[in-house]
């Protein structure tokens, strides 16, 4: 038996089952079977845990995203509609992206998130927002801040600091050219995270 590993640690097989991985929900220790990974400097457990993944199976491999914000109707709808552009645009065709948010209430998308979406030549369809229900233990979340992180229950989950650096403020409220800033930032994350994903891929 091991010593004991924190949550949130990237656990990897290493008997006859090997690289088979699971990240920890709870603090726990294992058997000599199974190893435990904690990231070093730039690497990051979530990442790790895609990365074996792709190692670990043949064919193509769905990775599903969703983005997180609060209402559903600024940041992670613009995400979801921009993700889903550049996907297109570099024809990647293996990631499916929804977006959520925690105290969604069925509002329509902000009408300057739509102006900026139509700016940038993602779609700006009308939509009602959806709240965040249950996790679904095969989805990368990615949320907009530290905070919100704390507020889903899932080991797979990520911020837009960890891709860019920063958290992205919420422009509800705020006129055009701020939301027109998020969704900047917010394209930069994606292809922060397009890199990434394009590593898995190409292992």
């Amino acid at each position: 038996q091991s010593k004991m590993w924190d949550k949130g640690t990237l656990c990897i097989t290493v008997a006859a089952n090997i690289a088979k991985t699971a990240i920890l929900g709870f603090d726990a220790c294992f058997p000599d079977s199974v190893v435990g990974f904690l990231p070093y400097k730039n690497t990051n457990t979530i990442f790790m845990y895609f990365w074996f993944l792709f190692f670990g199976k043949k064919g193509v491999i769905m990775i599903k995203i969703c983005f997180v914000c609060t209402g559903n109707t600024c940041r992670s709808i613009m995400a979801e509609r921009l993700m889903k552009k550049h996907l297109k645009d570099h024809k990647i065709q293996d990631v499916k992206v929804s977006s959520r948010g925690l105290r969604a209430n069925g509002e329509n998308i902000a009408e300057n998130a739509k102006r900026v979406l139509k700016r940038l030549r993602a779609s700006a369809a009308n939509r009602k927002s959806v709240k965040l229900g249950k996790i679904d233990k095969d989805t990368l979340y990615i949320v907009m801040n530290e905070n919100m992180k704390n507020q889903i229950n899932s080991s797979k989950i990520i911020t837009m600091k960890s891709l860019i650096g920063e958290d992205i403020v919420d422009p509800y409220g705020q006129d055009e050219e701020v939301y027109y800033a998020t969704a900047k930032m917010i394209k930069q994350a994606i292809e922060s995270l397009t890199v990434k994903i394009n590593m898995w891929r190409e292992i």
